[in-house]
């Protein structure tokens, strides 16, 4: 054992730049991967969509489009940013001026007041090809 722990000793710069290497060339691999990815496939958002204010309120699960860079960043927190639009199934959509975000759950202006404020949680995030 204290012949192992010698060894280690001895070759412990070599160990650590072995390792940094690794880790750098790992971290390569992984931003390839993702320029690839995102070469090929997009993300579809879809969204709980509720109208705030109104008695009787139906929530839509619609697809969005998100302004603001990445969204969901590797623990899976949501980042600052709003919902440009909601498309709803007949062809009709509602576009944002703007959101502000509490506990994952959006609060967006539309650019016409009279569309109301909405309120808007992350449902999914579908991959599809380009």
């Amino acid at each position: 054992m204290k012949n192992i722990l010698k060894t280690l000793l001895d070759h412990s710069t070599e160990i650590i730049v072995g390792l940094f290497i690794l880790a750098a060339i790992l971290g390569i691999v992984k931003l390839a991967y993702r320029r690839i990815e995102s070469y090929f496939f997009k993300k579809v958002i879809y969204v709980y969509a509720c109208p705030q204010n109104t008695q009787n309120s139906k929530c839509y699960k619609v697809r969005a489009d998100y302004f603001g860079g990445a969204w969901i960043n590797e623990g899976n927190d949501y980042e600052p940013g709003y919902f440009e639009k909601i498309y709803f199934d007949n062809g009709g959509y509602i576009a944002f001026n703007s959101c502000e975000i509490n506990d994952k759950t959006y609060t967006c202006y539309p650019e016409d007041d009279k569309d109301g404020i909405w309120n808007l949680q992350i449902s999914e995030v579908v991959k599809v090809k380009k």
